[in-house]
């Protein structure tokens, strides 16, 4: 029955942040999808389009990068269900959401002249008057920003996250106006135009004042200003910043799932950055935050990540006085930077 395909449904997502669970969390999304299927009738349904998009989400998110087997078989379910929604043109949102997921997919497979155009798709969907506040089309908009800012396409980004903020300023949505300002923020930041990365850092710092405190938008805010101010030699003034991203991300360092890997990295370097009365103290902590995110990282498939973490780790033990550590360090970081990178997420 669907009660039952929906019970599978939320026994794979109570665990499948536990890397550990991966071939548990794997059975039960193909038995929610079988079922799925079963109660269909051959007739295409929502619900099939669902069950197919968390399958294929989940093995694309889950595989090495050299595992072609379930790479392929991730980008064979998004089509089917990318395929499966257009039967439903009145639900636009469910197309959306799964040409957002098929994007995902190709960037996580390398091939990003397929993403692109997935994400141009649903954004352009999203883009329709009544579905201009949704907060799943902000963020399709800011993974394609994410990836023309990596394929050096920069006027690109800033033009797509230019008409993402005077949607957001529209509908007054304040955390994904934060998040495309900070996105926009860092986009200037690699290029070195500080004084641009700066009016934006700065504004996505003020409007973060108004989201929770438990916001990650509101974190990221603080980190890349951190990040800004750090780069022109202002560590002082980054403090304050430093000290914010400490507070914000505490709360989510017990987490397990992969999306946690730039919490971590964010409050790993945070605390090599702060200044404190027990600095060996702090830069143990930062140690033991840096090696967790790197077994994530490791456990996630995901060894595009892992070199942040070694430079992280590295640094930490500079600042100690170990070198010769710090050099080694360094020189595993550098060798897995060699890794394919699939992943463009800004950090």
């Amino acid at each position: 029955t669907g009660r039952t395909s929906h019970a599978w449904l939320c026994k794979a997502r109570s665990i499948q942040a536990d890397p550990a669970l991966l071939s548990e969390t794997d059975r039960c999304l193909y038995e929610a999808l079988r079922i799925a299927r079963d109660i269909s009738y051959g007739k295409d349904t929502p619900k099939q389009v669902f069950a197919l998009w968390d399958l294929a989400m989940h093995l694309a998110r889950t595989s090495r990068p050299d595992d072609r087997v379930r790479l392929d078989k991730a980008a064979s379910l998004i089509q089917e269900s990318v395929e499966m929604s257009r039967a439903f043109p009145e639900k636009r949102t469910l197309t959306a959401t799964v040409l957002s997921g098929q994007g995902e997919c190709f960037r996580l497979q390398g091939n990003v002249a397929a993403a692109i155009a997935s994400y141009e798709e649903a954004w352009d969907i999203y883009g329709q008057g009544d579905l201009q506040n949704e907060p799943r089309g902000h963020r399709a908009a800011m993974d394609l920003a994410e990836i023309h800012f990596a394929t050096s396409q920069h006027r690109l980004g800033h033009k797509l996250l230019n008409e993402l903020e005077l949607l957001c300023r529209e509908h007054e949505a304040w955390e994904s106006l934060t998040e495309c300002l900070y996105l926009k923020g860092w986009g200037h930041l690699i290029r070195e135009d500080y004084r641009s990365a700066y009016e934006c850092l700065s504004e996505a710092v003020r409007i973060a004042e108004k989201l929770p405190e438990t916001s990650e938008a509101a974190a990221f805010s603080h980190f890349y200003m951190a990040q800004l101010l750090v780069a022109q030699h202002k560590l002082a003034e980054a403090q304050d910043h430093f000290q914010a991203v400490l507070s914000q991300t505490q709360q989510y360092l017990p987490g397990s799932g992969a999306e946690f890997e730039i919490i971590l990295f964010a409050h790993a370097w945070s605390l090599i950055h702060c200044n404190s009365s027990d600095d060996q103290g702090r830069l143990s902590v930062a140690l033991k935050v840096a090696q967790r995110g790197k077994t994530l990282a490791e456990a996630w498939h995901r060894p595009w990540k892992e070199p942040h973490f070694f430079l992280a780790m590295a640094l930490a033990q500079e600042k100690l006085g170990d070198d010769d550590r710090a050099v080694k360090l360094l020189e595993e970081g550098l060798a897995r930077s060699t890794q394919p990178f699939p992943s463009l997420h800004a950090y």
